[in-house]
């Protein structure tokens, strides 16, 4: 690993952030919305630009406008004021901001013990977050989802100059807010600056639980809920890649924080920020838009409990909500229904329909979704729901596809918060509203993997973190006489909480240090980038030869299931029987009519990766038709001996007349 080139990866990471930060102060400004303090400013600024950045970015590719020059101008223009407003023009912004985080830290009412805990906590988090910054976040990517599609998409979108309609990639029709920064990054030629965006994200969230925490009065259980956030695995080993799971959990997270302070102020102004913040969230991942319509249904219920508000305001109060949402979020619901004439294409095909799909693939998707290839799934029943929640705190790992796990303490804690609703603040049980909600969403609604729970992250750390302070207090309480007897009792709950806490810190984790250790020799510049990615990518040889060797009009069809192509640099098509619907295999009775198909759609090679069936309708009758290409009416190019078995570069001859003879039937 270079040196120069790890600044550079920094420094384009800090433009962005500092462009976001111009542009979210700018916005504030042109609401006229002053926050309570300058820490509250800078993070609602942040989280504004960010998401201002990511819609902005799919407005130029849907104008045809995604030119890298254009893009780094756009954020080297944001930075630019983003310097001054920290340097010149609001320089008391960043100094006050400062005062704060020392206040915050240092705790000066609390007593010794308290600030133990607190420095502790803190100590635990950075150790978090430098494992995940040198065993992910420095890294070039190659996990699987970056590969396919998270940063593949951005760096198609960029080379076509235009943001366009990707049939044969079933998630480039879904909302992607995250990859419009990763575009923005690598319009400045930085891959590892989208992984260092993600980790910013999550330090940003923590830091949002704090300022959260101190808002409502009590800056302890701000502190204690950041480092549970950092310190659940499932954070620390997703926030340093590519990996949109995690990233949508920030703008959630501000939305409700501006919900409480519209309820606390009435001013308009925190609706449409907490608004524009759902939409946000709602734009980083298809199904975060449940938690915008929880949000959307705690404004209701404010004003109907607490307010006693008329109708009429309750009506024009969910519209500045919800027309704020859908400025932020509509562009994609309207970009997909344009594409396909369905706003969530593929979901919901039954009901919705759309071009490009049918009933089959819906019924291969909904297979994945919900069988056992992934994670264990439950019943959809209450009883599975309650079996899921024991799963969670018994052996959430086996609900993890990293299994690394999830941490007991977030759903004990969400368990402990639910106990104490009657004696709660206002916050608290809104807070536990949507974490329930979202749990139930994500129980009903989609595969039942760990990671699709983390938008909903800070709704489980709050609470958790408010039962584990408010049960401290009232200890201390109980105990308040005699004085060593508390003082005591005080050092063993600290001891106990830093030590749970630090359960699942990756360090301590066998596994997880094996992966650094796998790591270090590229950290120490012992080996290359490429030997790097080709130990986690075997087949980033046969990409590599694809890229040099074929010409630069070839499309090459993937097969059978093999989608990592970020490294590619050839036009292909997926070519799987789950992520398209483009080429409908199972309609060819013989070898010659999936030819014909193929050519009509230009390809003239193809990548061939074995992998195992999936179990799926039609599925032996589509790896026929891809053996019969392969031995009667292809040439083979290049071939590689990866760890799953010989990749191949193969290429189609369409006038070979064996792919007409009747031996090549294959309809039965």
């Amino acid at each position: 690993m270079s040196p120069a080139a790890t600044l550079f990866d920094l420094g384009v990471t800090g433009i962005i952030l500092l462009s976001a930060l111009g542009i979210g102060y700018a916005s504030l400004r042109a609401l006229q919305l002053k926050c309570e303090n300058s820490a509250e400013q800078v993070w609602f600024a942040l989280v504004c630009g960010l998401g201002l950045l990511s819609v902005g970015t799919l407005w130029l590719g849907l104008l045809g406008l995604s030119r890298a020059w254009l893009l780094i101008g756009v954020v080297l223009g944001g930075a630019g004021y983003g310097l001054w407003v920290l340097l010149h023009g609001r320089a008391w912004l960043l100094r006050q901001s400062r005062r704060e985080w020392v206040q915050w830290l240092w705790l000066p009412t609390a007593d010794l013990p308290m600030r133990g805990l607190v420095w502790g906590l803190v100590g635990l988090a950075g150790a978090s977050l430098a494992y995940a910054l040198l065993t992910y976040a420095l890294m070039p990517p190659y996990e699987w989802d970056e590969l396919a599609y998270q940063l593949t998409l951005p760096k198609l979108y960029l080379a076509a100059g235009r943001i366009y309609y990707i049939p044969h990639i079933l998630h480039s029709n879904w909302p992607l807010n995250s990859n419009m920064l990763f575009m923005l990054a690598l319009a400045f030629g930085s891959d590892v600056a989208t992984h260092l965006l993600m980790l910013a994200c999550s330090l940003l969230l923590a830091a949002g639980c704090v300022i959260f925490a101190a808002a409502m009065g009590d800056v302890r259980y701000g502190w204690l809920a950041a480092a549970l956030i950092l310190l659940t695995p499932l954070i620390w080993r997703l926030s340093g890649t590519a990996t949109v799971d995690a990233a949508p959990a920030l703008p959630a997270l501000a939305a409700f924080f501006a919900l409480q302070r519209w309820q606390v102020t009435r001013q308009w102004q925190w609706l449409i920020v907490s608004g524009a913040c759902s939409g946000f969230a709602a734009g980083g991942k298809v199904m975060v838009a449940g938690i915008a319509l929880l949000l959307g249904a705690i404004l209701v219920l404010d004003q109907i409990r607490y307010a006693r508000t008329t109708p009429r305001h309750i009506v024009r109060n969910l519209a500045l909500f919800g027309g704020a949402a859908l400025f932020s979020v509509g562009s994609w619901y309207a970009r997909s229904w344009w594409y396909t004439g369905n706003p969530i294409w593929p979901l919901l095909y039954p009901l919705l329909g759309g071009r490009d799909w049918d009933l089959l693939g819906h019924e291969y998707l909904e297979y994945v979704l919900r069988s056992n290839l992934f994670t264990p799934q439950f019943a959809l029943t209450l009883a599975g729901l309650g079996a899921s929640y024991a799963t969670l705190l018994s052996d959430p790992a086996i609900m993890d596809l990293f299994q690394v796990g999830y941490g007991a303490l977030l759903p004990l804690g969400v368990l402990g918060a639910v106990l104490l609703i009657p004696y709660s603040p206002r916050w608290l049980w809104q807070c536990l509203l949507v974490a329930g909600g979202w749990y139930l969403l994500w129980f009903f609604l989609v595969s039942h993997q760990l990671r699709f729970l983390l938008p909903g992250i800070a709704f489980a750390a709050l609470p958790t973190s408010y039962v584990l302070i408010s049960l401290y207090d009232g200890m201390c309480i109980l105990l308040y006489h005699p004085r060593w007897l508390r003082h005591t009792a005080q050092v063993l709950a600290i001891v106990g909480l830093l030590w749970l806490a630090s359960g699942t810190l990756a360090w301590r984790d066998p596994l997880a240090r094996e992966v650094y250790e796998r790591r270090e020799p590229y950290l120490r510049g012992q080996i290359s980038r490429a030997q790097l990615i080709e130990s986690r990518l075997p087949t980033l040889p046969i990409l590599t030869y694809a890229n040099t060797h074929l010409p630069p009009q070839a499309r090459i069809l993937l097969v059978p299931y093999e989608p990592r192509v970020y490294y590619l640099d050839r036009d292909f098509l997926w070519g799987n029987l789950v992520g398209q619907r483009v080429i409908r295999f199972e309609t060819f009775a013989t070898v010659a009519e999936l030819l014909d198909a193929l050519h009509a759609q230009g390809i003239s090679h193809l990548i061939y990766v074995p992998d195992a069936p999936l179990g799926l309708r039609y599925e032996q009758q589509y790896y026929q038709l891809i053996d019969a290409l392969r031995s009667d009416c292809s040439t083979l190019v290049a071939t590689t001996e990866p760890a799953v078995g010989p990749a191949e570069v193969i290429e189609l001859r369409f006038l070979n007349p064996i792919c007409t003879a009747p031996q090549s039937d294959i309809s039965n």
